[in-house]
């Protein structure tokens, strides 16, 4: 299996459909729009962290906030952020939003 084109598993591929239920409220709300570029420009991230968590968690040898990354990072939680960036912000948000 290369690394470079992953296999889609049943997660993958529910994110994908997360992130392009997401997409297509964004359409639908605002329409083809500036707004919509921009939701669409944000989902790759967390579907980049969910469909190459394994490469991204093989990446040592570089520094970040005067730290050395010397260690690989578990896929599971480079796929668990992805996670969050995609279901539990948007959640989080919704819910601020219902308590103000």
């Amino acid at each position: 299996m290369s690394t470079l084109r992953p296999r889609p598993t049943p997660a993958r591929l529910a994110a994908l459909v997360i992130a392009l239920g997401w997409l297509g409220y964004s359409l639908s709300a605002h329409g083809p729009s500036k707004l919509t570029a921009a939701v669409a420009g944000l989902l790759l991230v967390p579907l980049v962290l969910i469909w190459y968590a394994e490469p991204l968690g093989q990446a040592k040898g570089y520094r970040l906030n005067r730290q050395s990354i010397d260690e690989p990072t578990p896929p599971i939680l480079i796929s668990a952020a992805g996670w969050f960036f995609l279901l539990g912000l948007p959640l989080i948000w919704w819910w601020a939003s219902q308590a103000l």
